[in-house]
């Protein structure tokens, strides 16, 4: 495994935390738990006609661009797909809940299918859209180091700070701007939606499940106005950690929060709204993206390593995942759903996997003067999205299912999201 392991609050599980960071085993402790979100929008009039269109379209962009539903579990159950054929490969060779609790999965359904149904009770007309960027300092840093010698690696991990050469090399590539989407009922904000780009993890490997400092950051803001009900969501991040910043201290969580909530605070101030009867669209491009070539992932060697014992329970882990992705991108292919909600104000775009941030910056130079908030972690079976100067670089993780090529595909489903009359 790489050095740079997603946490569990972004939109793939990959638990038990212990296992996969190879750290001893122990039980995974739950903590920060998000609320239950209510305040939402009103169904009725002509503010609500519009609300329903925007709730639409940004779960059309949260459910990873599968079709929507009426049953709330249909809209959350599609997220454990892939992961559901992991599990079931293990369960085959005797490793059963490796991957994920069964039990946690139907409760967190359970739970959020009830806080959807409250938060219609309270619902509230939409009015007004806003959008607001400011930049985040000292927390960012691409993973991409070059030594002493010119030798290109990307090495740094998220708590590689502790280290005098990843704490002293140059950010890189990073993408700063922390954006928020929100949305308005008359002069009461609503929701707020923040995205940013990193990995967002400070300290890990220890069995606790955690949002870690971004949910710190996010429970922090929404402590000064239990009237606004903030949500966060990881950019394009597969590049991107703290490791500059981060000795994997509890003072340097402690900092990383700090800065994440003062962008969060920043933009509260300084949001620009919209009227939202103005309109937007929801638009959505199929994108085909072909399965890796190296040889260590093809479907009959990761049969073996799953099959096999022997073999760390983390490999074996990684052989079911591998198989569940050939089994998508190969087997039964289906193109990947890449939705745009187009508000006018801000585009907000959800990308596949772990895209990398250069992703972002292809995305706002393609859109020109209208912001883009880009979210990360849609379609799984991807693993890593290296953009083709990473491949160029030499990439290879154990989590990366792509094939080279995939910018060039990218860039054109891009194009005609933000051009829909350009063919």
């Amino acid at each position: 495994m790489g050095p740079a392991r997603p946490s569990a609050c972004r939109l793939q599980r990959r638990s038990p935390a212990c296992r996969v960071s190879g750290a001893s085993p122990r039980p995974a402790v739950l903590s920060d738990r998000p609320a239950a979100i209510h305040g939402q929008l009103h169904p009725g009039d002509e503010a609500g006609r519009v609300a329903g269109k925007v709730q639409r379209g940004l779960g059309h962009v949260l459910r990873g661009g599968h079709a929507p539903e009426r049953d709330a579990r249909h809209h959350l159950g599609p997220r454990l797909g892939r992961v559901g054929h992991a599990q079931e490969l293990l369960d085959q060779v005797g490793l059963r809940s490796e991957l994920y609790d069964p039990a946690f999965h139907e409760d967190v359904l359970s739970r959020a299918e009830a806080a959807l149904a409250q938060a219609i009770e309270d619902a509230k007309p939409l009015t007004h859209i806003g959008y607001a960027e400011s930049k985040v300092r000292d927390v960012a840093s691409n993973r991409r180091v070059v030594d002493g010698a010119g030798n290109v690696s990307f090495a740094r991990g998220s708590s590689s700070g502790r280290e005098a050469f990843f704490r002293d090399t140059d950010a890189g590539l990073i993408d700063p701007m922390l954006r928020t989407i929100s949305f308005w009922s008359h002069e009461q904000c609503l929701v707020e939606y923040h995205a940013y780009a990193t990995h967002p993890m400070s300290y890990y490997g220890r069995g606790e499940v955690s949002s870690d400092f971004v949910g710190l950051a996010r429970k922090r803001l929404a402590r000064l106005d239990r009237a606004i009900h903030p949500i966060y969501a990881s950019g394009c991040s597969g590049d991107v950690t703290a490791g500059k910043f981060n000795d994997g201290s509890p003072h340097a969580r402690e900092e990383l929060t700090s800065k994440i909530f003062d962008a969060m605070l920043a933009n509260r101030a300084s949001s620009r709204k919209m009227d939202a009867s103005k309109g937007w669209v929801l638009r959505s491009k199929m994108l085909e993206l072909q399965y890796t070539q190296s040889p260590s992932l093809q479907k009959d060697v990761m049969q073996r390593e799953l099959q096999d014992d022997s073999l760390p329970v983390e490999k074996r882990i990684l052989a079911a995942m591998g198989l569940a992705s050939w089994k998508r991108s190969v087997e039964n292919p289906k193109p990947i759903d890449v939705p745009c909600v187009d508000f006018g104000i801000a585009r907000v775009v959800l990308f596949p996997g772990e895209s990398f941030v250069g992703y972002q910056h292809l995305a706002q130079r393609l859109s020109g003067q209208v912001p883009v908030v880009p979210i990360g972690y849609g379609e799984s079976w991807t693993g890593y999205v290296p953009t083709a100067s990473a491949f160029d670089d030499g990439f290879h993780e154990s989590w990366l299912w792509v094939a080279p090529g995939a910018e060039q595909k990218i860039q054109q489903v891009l194009t005609e999201l933000f051009n829909p009359r350009e063919r």
